[in-house]
């Protein structure tokens, strides 16, 4: 999406505009919350890459390939959009754990106050690291043939870095829909979608000084990206736990007869029983069976993901509870 819209900018051409429509589309089905960090991505990054006495006929452009864009991908979003009040996530009050006021990076550097904060601030620090090589490219001694587009990736970088920080916090709160995303170190996929191009940017440049004498800068701007890169071999290729495939099965078995989570119950399952969008601690009873209908017996004839059938034998009036994800969309009948 980012290329397309460089490339809209710098020429207007018809095939560069299908493409940031279909790229667009595909940004979009992929996840939700980074579609919307995509998309003011994109729109800052197009705002940088503007032409001088062009930039009416690329707003024009740009505009109708977000358009195409969200029609090709309108059968999904649409739903969600549509849908979104029913989660009880989202609410006014949500969980303390999808709360974006309580998930920014550096907001805390403990593991036991918050293990993902944390982490993801180790992530962040290692990023920050790789990417310090590549501010030379501010500077004037710094000659490429795209410094001008060099630099509109290098001010994206620092966008997304501070977005995904308390430096931010109004943005979050002003923007809409954007506080849905929940967790501003979601942010952190755009920074490393775009940090290599600064990278790769500035390797002619500090390979050119490590030939010369005085090459201490350089080495110390290689130090730098093998310590990132050290760090992620170590904690997160070497520090995982890999499972055979019997033992993954065996793990997700149990799953398929646990509780639902909390966070993706409806909102007429709040304690309340008044369907307020707010989180709260509501568990919903366990079931003992698929199916409960008292003493009537319970045969069950379809039992999958979208389609559920059972019958129930005669005997005394009873109200019959069905272990199933409530969803107004779901249509039950009974005797045909």
């Amino acid at each position: 999406s980012l290329a397309f819209t460089k490339r809209l900018c710098d020429h207007g051409r018809v095939r560069d505009l299908a493409g940031l429509s279909a790229s667009y589309a595909l940004l979009i089905l992929s996840h939700l919350p980074l579609a919307m960090f995509g998309s003011l991505a994109l729109l800052v990054y197009a705002l940088l890459s503007f032409s001088k006495g062009s930039a009416r006929t690329s707003v024009l452009k740009l505009a109708t390939a977000v358009i195409l864009g969200l029609a090709a991908s309108a059968f999904y979003w649409t739903t969600m959009v549509a849908e979104v009040k029913w989660i009880i996530a989202s609410g006014v009050n949500p969980d303390p754990l999808l709360d974006y006021r309580r998930n920014f990076i550096f907001s805390t550097f403990s593991p036991e106050k918050s293990e993902t904060i944390w982490w993801m601030g180790l992530l962040t620090i290692a990023t920050i690291m790789m990417l310090l090589p590549a501010v030379v490219i501010f500077a004037k001694r710094f000659s490429a043939p795209s410094k001008r587009g060099l630099v509109a990736v290098a001010v994206l970088v620092m966008f997304s870095l501070a977005m995904s920080t308390w430096i931010s916090k109004p943005l979050w709160a002003a923007i809409p829909f954007l506080p849905m995303a929940q967790h501003p170190f979601r942010w952190l996929a755009v920074t490393s979608a775009v940090a290599p191009i600064l990278m790769a940017a500035s390797v002619p440049f500090w390979v050119e000084r490590l030939r010369r004498p005085r090459r201490a800068v350089a080495l110390a701007m290689a130090g730098l990206v093998l310590i990132a890169t050290s760090f992620s071999i170590s904690q997160t290729v070497r520090g995982a736990t890999y499972l055979s495939r019997p033992t993954f099965d065996r793990m997700l078995q149990p799953l398929k007869d646990a509780p639902g989570i909390i966070h993706w119950l409806p909102v007429w399952a709040s304690a309340t029983g008044q369907g307020k969008a707010s989180y709260e601690k509501c568990i919903p009873p366990p079931a003992t069976a698929k199916i409960d209908a008292g003493e009537r017996a319970i045969r069950i004839d379809e039992w999958n993901d979208l389609s559920r059938t059972f019958e129930v034998e005669s005997g005394p009036s009873a109200d019959a509870r069905v272990s199933t994800f409530y969803y107004p969309h779901w249509t039950p009948t009974a005797n045909g």
